[in-house]
């Protein structure tokens, strides 16, 4: 904390990823991290992040459940292809600091570039590779609005409205067909204290 009102907050996340057993899904191996820096000053956030896949196979996980925590893992993509490298710049707002407390806003654009012509090509299950995939690049811009109720029988439920606009290059599009998508979802969350 450098004062009452301004806090920094860095951060780094790493993966080592390698199949083991049959490798029914193809070769996996790859290190994949990413780096942030937040500032906080009063109802303000800044952040800044780096993320990076080494390897010519993607980063991959279960799929659902919160199960990675990558800085640029966004609504529509985690940034996280063969060789991958992004970034992402975030701007979040609590409207505590005018008088709305439980409202706040968060505003995000990323942006990734890949090699695709490295792509390991014997799997068919990874179809990442692509002879035009040399600079292949796509980008995310979200923008969370979300309301927690502060008393009364709804304290706690919170309301999260996301809306995310990705567009890919040609050469990303060619691994995406939907990598020009505008997406809206409505999350509703209550907290059930059940013990």
């Amino acid at each position: 904390m450098v004062s009452d009102l301004v806090s920094l907050n860095p951060g780094v996340h790493f993966y080592h990823t390698q199949d083991t057993g049959q490798a029914l899904l193809g070769k996996i191996d790859n290190n994949t991290y990413s780096v942030h820096f937040t500032v906080n000053a009063g109802y303000h956030s800044v952040t800044a992040a780096y993320q990076r896949v080494n390897g010519n196979t993607p980063f991959d996980y279960i799929n659902l459940g919160d199960s990675i925590y990558l800085d640029n893992s966004r609504m529509y993509s985690d940034f996280n292809a063969p060789n991958e490298r992004s970034w992402k710049l975030q701007y979040g707002y609590d409207f505590a600091g005018m008088g709305i407390p439980g409202l706040s806003t968060v505003l995000s654009y990323s942006r990734g570039e890949a090699d695709l012509t490295k792509a390991v090509q014997d799997t068919t299950h990874y179809d990442y590779y692509r002879a035009d995939g040399k600079n292949a690049m796509h980008w995310e811009r979200d923008l969370d609005v979300k309301y927690v109720f502060q008393e009364g029988d709804l304290k706690d439920l919170s309301v999260l409205v996301r809306y995310a606009t990705h567009r890919g290059s040609q050469g990303y599009a060619s691994i995406d067909s939907n990598s020009d998508n505008d997406e809206l979802r409505v999350i509703v969350d209550y907290p059930l204290n059940v013990f």
